[in-house]
């Protein structure tokens, strides 16, 4: 029975991993009486055989299934009526987690409580969450007035559904979003504190921490900034708190599993060298000090017992509950950190496996390795049904797979060595590195073995022996934190140099090698005769295509970004490029530039060669300089901004395309928007028309300078479909079939407007949307023509591929 439990844990998990093909509009029903069905038929078939295992996979399978669908219909049910969208709102929020503060603004999120009868909010005890900013001179201005974990709140916001940007190779903020429950974001107008979070609450003890180390934080500021060039009082302030601590970002990631400190140069290098992994409270820290409690325990009884037996005039009798104390003693350890941590997803799930462990060892169950690995992957999917959409749960979970695969395949002491082991990890976890990361640390064996035990037997135990008097009061936790900052901080020197190497990243945004290299390692670590792994090889090859495919290069193609409210472009000819915008950039936050369009370019293997940009504004320039930092060599060009002025009557031939520059226009200026370049493609015959952000004024200019000479296949929509855009005349000149524009979506300015969607409508111009669609992809070849597609919507309805990427219309 045990063995066929386990077919059926298998198909369970299975059944749960068909997540993201499934729709909220599927019948759960249907599901529900086919499982139904098989149940009784495999009662059946346990009557007759002996090992029904198919049936009971086919059972599990369905089981999986229906708890996948079931959790699919609950996070789908709810969202922010239309009717709401950025109205002003009073909420009640219990703040769940750290604020972050951020230039400008403050980060708060949250369980919504209580909102508007409107928002016809769900019952439960956190019937949603939300991440919301507060802007301006209202927002607290030191951290004991900023709302606090389990504070309470009465709050005003303006409050959208939570939705993200969706590119070819860029992050998927909205799956991030749905992933942690965060179903509306906003902005915060207003804020009262209705009750502060009670002493006894966990939440209360995490906060006072963070406030220790962002007191630590000041003082070291001061003392870097207090009296520069004046020695003899640098000399006071080291001599009354020590020389200044730089890696308390560290040090806050790894006590509270925070980091909001950490800049982006910092962890980047942290993954160019294989280390990121270890700066941050996870299942590996977990699991360190689960086994390092659980070793000092066991030591520290026997030698109690054995001290007790010399003293002791009475005999002890046997000693058989050593070991369960030694196991309850680590795991309570191991549940305190995970406190610390803010029960993190990473820190739950290693939390999780752990009391899986821990009640194997107690109830002395034999259980096979990869039975117990399977079992504890259920029990994940179980509480977590969404633990799939983590990139730590596929390395943690591919990992733990590796090491029983290793050891199953190759048992003996050559596997207890620990160079060994972490070579096995790189070139086990590769593919996933690859994909999730479009890269990989060749270093990181070598960086582990050094590192490694340098945080298990020297920083972990020092820092987490600090928190205690720091908890209760007491001073004597600085001087730990002081020898912790000295023994990580020149490490994290080592490791910015090292980061620096050439090729210390190999970077694998190109398809091919990833697959071959997975389907080497599948035929190298499985055992078994050389068919089977070759035909185990050729299917898992086949299994990779939906993963790894890329389109081929296009003859020609404009690609319209999804950069919120902003523009960008690539104009595509093979594997090169020409860049009109590139979004917005802002301080401390969203850079599209570095988020959106330098990975579109790596994940297509294109390069730019020219940059265009149709004027000064934010969102069309933004993310120039990072753009420029991927591709130093680019030309740039502008309105007011790049290397050269682009002025009307220009024209250039480039990779085939004719490229002509229609505006700006001599004589008055009617503002930045209508000093747009406004530039016109044409290739075999096809033409394309920019207009930046032209209004009425210029769109005035252009339909008497030029009239039917704008005539255009593809229309940028003018503004981002601003009211004072897009008049019926200029439509009427350009005659698009397409146009598109780009937005952000529920945008303050209420683009695109009613109005200039009612005129894209009359005249029967196909209009896509990035808010809704995400990036817009048009290619033109000449057997086929015009083809158009939607990263966030199929060709047919207005169904999204992933139901974790739908917007609400």
């Amino acid at each position: 029975m045990k063995q066929l439990f386990a077919y059926w844990a298998a198909g369970a998990v299975g059944g749960t991993l068909m997540s993201p093909w499934l729709q909220p509009e599927m019948p759960l029903m249907a599901l529900t009486l086919a499982a139904l069905t098989i149940a009784a038929l495999t009662a059946k078939l346990v009557q007759r055989w002996q090992q029904p295992s198919v049936a009971f996979l086919i059972y599990g399978l369905l089981c999986g299934m229906w708890w996948a669908l079931f959790n699919v219909k609950a996070v789908n049910t709810w969202n922010i009526p239309n009717s709401q969208w950025r109205e002003p709102s009073h909420i009640t929020l219990r703040v769940t987690k750290l604020s972050a503060s951020q230039p400008f603004r403050i980060r708060v999120e949250g369980c919504v409580l209580m909102a508007p009868n409107t928002w016809q909010l769900p019952k439960g005890r956190c019937p949603t969450k939300a991440r919301l900013y507060w802007y301006g001179e209202q927002q607290p201005k030191t951290l004991n007035t900023a709302p606090k974990p389990g504070e309470l709140w009465r709050l005003e916001v303006r409050a959208r559904p939570a939705t993200g940007m969706l590119n070819d190779g860029g992050y998927d903020y909205q799956k991030y979003l749905m992933r942690h429950g965060i179903r509306a974001t906003g902005s915060i107008r207003t804020g009262t504190r209705l009750a502060a979070t009670p002493k006894w609450h966990w939440q209360y003890w995490r906060f006072k921490l963070f406030a220790l180390f962002q007191y630590q934080q000041e003082q070291s500021e001061k003392q870097q900034t207090a009296a520069p060039g004046n020695e003899q009082e640098n000399t006071f302030w080291q001599g009354l708190l020590g020389p200044p601590m730089q890696s308390l970002d560290i040090l806050l990631a790894l006590s509270l599993g925070e980091r909001q400190w950490m800049s982006p140069s910092r962890w980047q290098a942290l993954q160019y060298t294989g280390l990121a992994h270890l700066m941050a409270i996870s299942g590996l820290h977990l699991t360190l000090v689960f086994g390092g409690v659980w070793w000092l325990m066991r030591y520290v009884l026997i030698g109690s017992t054995w001290l007790l037996e010399k003293v002791s005039p009475w005999p002890l009798g046997r000693t058989f509950l050593l070991a369960p104390a030694a196991y309850l003693s680590a795991w309570l350890a191991a549940f305190i950190y995970a406190v610390l941590a803010g029960f993190s997803v990473s820190t739950m799930r290693a939390l999780v496996l752990i009391s899986l462990f821990v009640l194997a060892r107690l109830t002395q169950l034999t259980i096979p390795a990869g039975q117990l690995f399977l079992y504890a992957v259920l029990l994940v999917f179980l509480f977590d049904p969404f633990a799939w959409l983590d990139v730590g749960f596929w390395l943690s979970a591919g990992a733990v797979f590796a090491i029983f695969v290793w050891q199953w395949r190759s048992p003996g002491p050559q596997t207890r060595k620990l160079w060994r082991f972490e070579l096995m990890l790189l070139v086990a976890l590769a593919p996933l590195s690859l994909l999730f990361f479009n890269g990989l640390a060749w270093l990181a064996p070598i960086t582990n073995l050094i590192v490694i035990p340098l945080f298990t037997f020297l920083v972990l135990p020092l820092l987490l022996l600090s928190l205690l008097p720091a908890l209760l009061g007491s001073s004597s936790y600085l001087p730990l934190w002081q020898l912790v900052d000295a023994i990580v901080t020149p490490l994290l020197n080592i490791v910015e140099r090292v980061s620096h190497w050439p090729w210390v990243w190999l970077s694998g945004y190109h398809p091919w090698p990833t697959m071959y290299f997975s389907a080497f390692i599948v035929w190298w670590f499985w055992p078994g005769k050389g068919w089977h792994r070759l035909l185990l090889t050729a299917i898992f090859m086949l299994l990779q295509f939906p993963v790894f495919y890329r389109p081929p290069a296009a003859e020609f193609a404009l690609h319209v970004l999804d950069v919120g409210q902003g523009a960008a472009i690539v104009i595509q000819r093979g594997q090169k490029a020409l860049l009109f915008d590139v979004g917005p950039a802002y301080l401390g936050g969203l850079d599209t530039g570095a988020s959106v369009v330098v990975p579109f370019l790596h994940y297509h293997n294109i390069q730019p060669e020219w940059l265009v940009l149709s004027h000064a504004h934010n969102d069309h320039v933004g993310g120039k300089r990072a753009v420029l930092q991927a591709f130093p060599n680019l030309q740039t060009m502008g309105s007011n901004v790049g290397d050269w002025p682009c002025k009307m009557g220009q024209q250039w031939l480039w990779q085939g395309v004719r490229i002509r520059m229609l505006a700006p226009m001599p004589g008055p200026s009617f503002g930045p928007n209508n000093d747009s370049c406004v530039m016109l493609l044409e290739y075999q015959g096809q033409r394309v028309l920019l207009p930046g952000d032209s209004e009425w004024e210029n769109e005035i200019r252009l339909s008497g300078r030029y009239g039917d000479g704008l005539r255009a296949d593809i229309l940028m929509v003018p503004h981002h479909g601003g009211k004072s855009s897009s008049q019926a005349r200029f439509l009427a000149h350009v005659q698009p079939h397409t146009a598109v524009v780009s937005r952000g979506f529920a945008n303050q300015f209420g683009m695109p407007a009613a109005e200039v969607l009612k005129r894209y409508a009359n005249q029967q111009i196909n209009l896509y949307d990035t808010a809704l669609a995400g990036q817009v992809s048009l290619t033109w070849q000449a057997a086929t023509g015009w083809q158009v597609t939607q990263q966030r919507q199929p060709q047919t309805g207005r169904t999204a591929r992933r139901w974790y990427h739908r917007v609400p219309h």
